[in-house]
């Protein structure tokens, strides 16, 4: 994203820095540009979709893997470019029709949920389920990243148990 950023003649570009290791991209040899506004579907699925990226991507697919288990099809997209949104996808996604789920750690308030659900409002094409998962407007307090992802159920498990009661024909299952 460094390397992207660099090439990049359009604008100023931010470039967020989680806690942690990042992921999403694999490194190559020889340094690329991501195409900014263009996400990858990590994984094929059904019956949600799962927007995420950054630090959230292991955590999305852990979940879907779960899912799985349970008989739900998840497709995972890394929205590796925030801002702008990959508009394209988003449309199609709307013509779907299925339920999709945000998954950020970052502010729910003015966050990349609330941009997916704006962007989606003003086409007209709001009419499935979106729900955020994300960093809820209070206080948070620190410590490791895995215990703050613990306390605000952003957990591989707390992502399945959310797109669980979402996903219309699979709500009831176990």
């Amino acid at each position: 994203m460094i390397y992207t950023a660099y090439k990049n003649d359009d604008g100023p570009m931010a470039v967020r820095y989680p806690r942690g290791n990042g992921y999403g991209v694999t490194m190559d040899e020889d340094l690329q540009a991501v195409p900014v506004g263009k996400w990858n579907i990590e994984q094929e699925g059904s019956d949600v979709t799962i927007l995420t990226f950054g630090t959230m991507l292991p955590i999305a697919k852990s979940a879907a893997e779960q899912l799985q288990k349970t008989g739900v099809s998840a497709r995972v997209v890394n929205a590796n470019s925030v801002k702008p949104l990959d508009e394209e996808l988003l449309v199609q996604l709307g013509e779907e029709n299925r339920p999709i789920l945000t998954l950020e750690e970052a502010a729910l308030q003015g966050g990349f949920g609330s941009a997916v659900l704006e962007f989606l409002h003003d086409r007209g094409i709001a009419s499935m389920q979106v729900k955020r998962m994300g960093i809820p407007d209070r206080y948070i307090e620190h410590g490791s990243v895995d215990l703050i992802y613990e306390e605000l159920g952003l957990t591989a498990t707390e992502v399945a148990n959310t797109v669980k009661e979402i996903v219309p024909s699979k709500k009831k299952r176990a």
